[in-house]
């Protein structure tokens, strides 16, 4: 359901962001208080220079931290370059642990297993793990088994309604609050994390049964507005804001053209003011 089933064409090479520009944006971005960086994608794994991106970001002075989005079936033996590089989390994307829903959901023939061996792999080198879990009725009962590896293991779970975007495949919707309640049914003590923070788009449960958190991404049927609070930058260098963003800004084309910080900093300044 992240991508039509046809597939979709891949940035050409020259088109996407290089290492140099990357690192340029991402001290721009620092010196504007955007300090946390996730790489997602796609499959971030799928660059080749990803561990000298990590390194040099981790080298950035003004960053926070850096993390991973992965579907992991590429992640088991690069999970030791990954720690080496610096990474501080590596959020790992898996809806079922049942290796035919998982087939069906990637349309694919790659086992949940074979992502099961990477999440291992990462919890006995002491990468922080999350596993990040999309609500779908003909899974629900999966949240449970998810939520259970947290008894023994320290792993998050991250559970996030499914985004309407066009290419969603046939699931059936299954809410946040179903999600929530069911939850609560297993673990009747699951309370709520009071932060100070008031932007954040997840509120946070803890269980004394579990060694992970659950967070429970803010429903986007209910607020609206989810994710807007993330700026997003593609690998051609096109900021975003928000779920499919019908107008981005074009950083590439700041950057090969010869633009300064300052000017760079003031074209994100105002497509996040205006979007």
């Amino acid at each position: 359901y992240c991508r039509p089933e046809e597939g979709l064409s891949c940035t050409e090479q020259e088109d996407r962001l290089g290492m140099e520009e990357i690192l340029r944006l991402a001290d721009i971005f620092a010196s504007l208080g955007i300090i946390h960086i996730t790489l997602t994608g796609g499959e971030p794994l799928l660059r080749e220079d990803l561990m000298e991106l990590i390194g040099n970001l981790k080298q950035q002075p003004d960053l926070g931290t850096v993390s991973l989005v992965s579907n992991g079936t590429l992640a088991y033996p690069v999970l030791s370059d990954l720690k080496s590089a610096g990474i501080d989390e590596i959020l790992f994307h898996m809806d079922t642990t049942q290796s035919h829903q998982y087939k069906w959901l990637t349309r694919g023939q790659i086992s949940s297993a074979k992502v099961l061996r990477s999440i291992w792999k990462a919890v006995s080198l002491d990468i922080p793990v999350r596993i990040l879990c999309v609500l779908q009725e003909e899974t629900q009962n999966e949240i449970l088994i998810l939520a259970g590896l947290s008894r023994q293991y320290c792993i998050g779970l991250d559970l996030m309604e499914v985004l309407p975007i066009r290419w969603c495949h046939e699931a059936r919707h299954f809410s946040a609050a179903e999600a929530l309640r069911k939850l609560t049914a297993s673990y009747p003590d699951l309370q709520l994390e009071i932060t100070d923070c008031e932007n954040v788009i997840y509120q946070s449960y803890r269980s004394e049964k579990l060694k992970g958190s659950i967070r429970i991404i803010n429903p986007v049927y209910t607020q609206g507005k989810m994710l807007e609070s993330c700026a997003f930058l593609s690998d051609a260098g096109k900021l975003g804001k928000g779920i499919a963003p019908s107008k981005t800004c074009d950083l590439r084309e700041l950057l090969r053209h010869g633009a300064g910080d300052a000017e760079i900093k003031a074209g994100i300044r105002s497509y996040l003011a205006e979007s």
